[in-house]
């Protein structure tokens, strides 16, 4: 079987690491195109298999009309069984090919609700309309709750991580949250997530230094870019207390994972997390805000922790649940969550693709 993946931009994000991670994964017995709109760079930077062939297709800044031509010439020429198109943008200029060049079935996976996907409603409705209710491009949702908030019926297909053992090990990892954790000997909490509004880690600092001054013995790590420069000023005093420490992106997250006791997840919203299956991976309790889909992987005290609702005073209780656990409790928990990560796994998530592409 033939397959092109497309996607609008290579970038350190979920989405990205979803597609490369599928990429490989079906490289290893079918011929994958992965196209991507703008200037992919290096290709080995972002772990793209050798037998992947890599399509850039230059796009311009704005709206690029000649890109859908372009894309749609190069589409009839790789007579692909398969189209499989990742994100908004990239259907924008997919869709003349959907629209007039049959020789292959086309899927498009939502990685978010549509609201977020395409903020566009007139966009959002013409390509319902034209694209995805007549059947000619058929829609994956990348979560139940992704799935739950769409007007139309769509497969369901969880976001996997293809991981290995090697990737927990990392020197720098290591030693960064060894050389915390000696300051005072505590548990280490980490957040993995670019700072944003949505993510939350304003409330998460809040109760972290709420906590700290009642005496609990602890020490949060941030990680992730900071985008958002106003959002930045507004964490920067909780920046600068003892207990929190913000180190920046990291490439291998993962690593850093195995070597915290507790991942914070404290967004106000999220459809399908891959970095909640990379805490199942590491073994690495999750305590988690109630939101997106997040409770459809998380069960309350057997593989992780979710706050009552997404108030701060819910979510430092649920801080305290987990904060309190005798250590034999946390080793079982520990046990747990790693089990967790076998649904979400990239084989299996493959099997499901390979059994969509192939259904009629």
């Amino acid at each position: 079987m033939k397959i092109v993946e497309i996607m609008p931009v290579m970038e350190v994000c979920g989405v990205t690491r979803f597609v490369v991670d599928l990429c490989n994964r079906l490289a290893q017995e079918h011929e994958v195109v992965l196209v991507v709109l703008y200037r992919a760079g290096n290709a080995q930077h972002y772990g793209i298999s050798p037998k992947v062939q890599l399509v850039e297709m230059n796009k311009c800044r704005g709206f690029d009309w000649k890109l859908c031509k372009r894309l749609r010439n190069r589409l009839r020429e790789e007579k692909a069984d398969v189209v499989h198109i990742h994100s908004a943008s990239a259907l924008n200029y997919t869709a003349a090919a959907v629209m007039t060049l049959r020789q292959s079935r086309y899927f498009y996976t939502l990685h978010s609700e549509p609201s977020f996907e395409n903020p566009s409603l007139l966009g959002r409705l013409l390509t319902e309309h034209f694209l995805f209710r007549p059947g000619r491009c058929r829609t994956i949702a990348n979560s139940r709750f992704t799935a739950q908030s769409l007007s139309y019926s769509s497969s369901v297909i969880d976001l996997a991580r293809e991981l290995k053992e090697h990737q927990l090990e990392d020197k720098q990892a290591e030693e960064t949250i060894s050389h915390i954790r000696q300051r005072h000997k505590g548990a280490i909490l980490l957040s993995v997530a670019n700072l944003t509004p949505v993510k939350n880690q304003l409330m998460l600092c809040r109760a972290v230094r709420n906590l700290a001054r009642r005496g609990y013995n602890i020490e949060l790590v941030l990680i992730g870019k900071a985008p958002d420069e106003s959002y930045f000023k507004q964490l920067l005093p909780f920046l600068r207390h003892p207990r929190i420490h913000y180190i920046g992106p990291r490439k291998k997250a993962a690593a850093y994972m195995a070597q915290a006791d507790f991942l914070c997840l404290s967004s106000q919203t999220e459809s399908g997390p891959l970095v909640l299956i990379e805490a199942f991976f590491a073994g690495l309790i999750p305590i988690c805000t109630p939101c997106g889909d997040v409770p459809n992987k998380i069960c309350h005290g057997e593989n992780g922790f979710i706050s009552a609702n997404m108030t701060e005073k819910a979510y430092t209780q649920a801080l305290e649940t987990a904060l309190r656990l005798p250590e034999e409790k946390c080793n079982h928990l520990r046990a747990k969550v790693r089990e967790s990560y076998k649904k979400y796994s990239m084989a299996n998530c493959t099997a499901k693709h390979l059994q969509l592409f192939n259904s009629k």
